[in-house]
């Protein structure tokens, strides 16, 4: 299904994992008429974080994660992102309040793995 850097991703690895994205998506609030922004590389957590956020009903919000901190926080508000995915750097920098302006945003740290 995927051939990515990291590895060759199957169908079924897929599914698994996209699900279990979705899943955790829908606890933290994601789903219809919501908004997950996404700030990770092109990868295959890219893809995954995308799939579960349509597997959990939300719209999902690209976002390049080389961009500045305040950028990225002002697409998310104008957005009305509820939710972020974002990589160890912009993960930290949202769970340390750099990104707090996101009104009810909630940091999640790879829930791809």
């Amino acid at each position: 299904a995927l051939d990515a850097p990291s590895g060759r991703i199957d169908y079924a690895q897929l599914w698994g994992r996209l699900q279990r994205c979705g899943a955790l998506l829908a606890e933290r609030g994601a789903g219809p008429e919501g908004i997950v922004a996404v700030a990770l590389a092109r990868s295959a957590d890219l893809i995954v974080a995308e799939l579960g956020c349509w597997h959990a009903g939300a719209a999902f919000l690209p976002l390049d994660p080389r961009q500045p901190p305040e950028r990225l926080r002002a697409l998310c508000e104008r957005a009305g992102a509820r939710l972020l995915i974002a990589g160890p750097i912009l993960g930290a920098l949202a769970a340390r309040g750099r990104m707090a302006g996101i009104e009810g945003a909630q940091a999640l740290q790879h829930p791809v793995v």
